[in-house]
This record gives structure tokens, sequence and C-alpha cells, in this order.
């Protein structure tokens, strides 16, 4: 009989990362405002802030501007998506850049479909604003 089928406790090492980072994940995106919170009024004004980003000069190529930019439109869609661009674009707006790639990590690690984050940080950061 080998190890592993001893069962998992005896293997030394077996999941032993500590569940920290899905913790805190999980207690920063609990305090965004909830999809059900978000009426028309404020998604569209959330909608305009995402376009005003989006319009800033950027140091970022036309050609890679418009791949981030056709990712982000198809990923806010969603409207919980919306919601948690709109929340990194005011987080960027603040100038706190470390807090902001942190904040749009955890989302990533927190979430199945947070490919799309990548362009996120990528337009947030390399705006001129």
């Amino acid at each position: 009989m080998t190890s592993y089928q001893n069962g998992t406790a005896q293997i030394p090492g077996w999941n032993d990362c500590p569940d920290t980072v899905l913790n805190r994940s999980q207690t920063n995106l609990a305090s965004l405002p909830s999809a059900d919170a978000g009426d028309g009024a404020d998604l569209a004004g959330i909608r305009e802030k995402l376009r005003e980003i989006l319009a800033l000069p950027t140091t970022l190529s036309e050609r890679e501007l418009a791949y981030h930019r056709n990712k982000l439109e198809k990923a806010t869609e969603s409207v919980e998506n919306l919601i948690f661009a709109g929340a990194m674009v005011d987080l960027s707006r603040q100038g706190d850049q470390k807090q902001l790639e942190q904040s749009i990590l955890e989302y990533m690690m927190a979430k199945s479909n947070g490919s799309w984050c990548g362009s996120l940080k990528k337009v947030l950061v390399h705006a001129k604003k």
C-alpha cells in the first residue's frame, strides 16, 4: 500500500495552505454593493465612469487598448462584473495603485470568471489621469 492510499492525513504538506486569502477576498467583496442594489440609473452611471476611463489618454497602443476595451465591454454585460468594475474605477481615481491591484487580484482568485480582470487592471493602471 502506498502513502496516498492511507488517507490524506498522513501525507506531509497535504492541504496545509492557509485559507486567509479566500476569507479576505470574501470580506472585501462583501463590502461592494450587491447586484440587486443597482438600479438602472446606478448602472448607467457606472457604465459612464467606465467609458470615461476608456476615453482617457493611455500608454497602451491603440491595438492593445481596443483588445482590452472589447474584453471589458463583453464582461461588463454582467451586472456583478459591472458593479465591481465601477468600484475599481473609483479606487483608481483615489490613486492607491497597490490597493487597486490587490483588490483585482483577490476578485480574480475568488471568482471563476475573473479572466477579464486582467484587462480591467491594464486599462486602469495605464490610463493617464
